[in-house]
């Protein structure tokens, strides 16, 4: 891996982790300011309903992106 891509995959996992914590940071604020509200979260139901095909699509994702990862981490 030459260090430009290290660079690159450490730039992106520290931007994962901001994202993911102010996330954390706004859900937590939301409870809260209101904790007895619902959550906009559709149940498995709904999106079944919407996208029929929906597990084979995710299953697909991931299977991709494990791939993709196994092949970054290997190189």
């Amino acid at each position: 891996m030459t260090v430009l891509r290290w660079l690159r995959v450490q730039w992106d996992r520290a931007l994962a982790v901001t994202v993911f914590a102010d996330s954390l940071r706004k859900a937590a604020q939301d409870f809260i300011d209101d904790p007895r509200a619902l959550p906009l979260i559709p149940n498995w139901n709904r999106v079944l309903a919407a996208i029929p095909e929906f597990f084979d699509l995710l299953l697909d994702a991931v299977e991709k992106d494990s791939k993709q990862a196994m092949a970054t981490a290997v190189a």
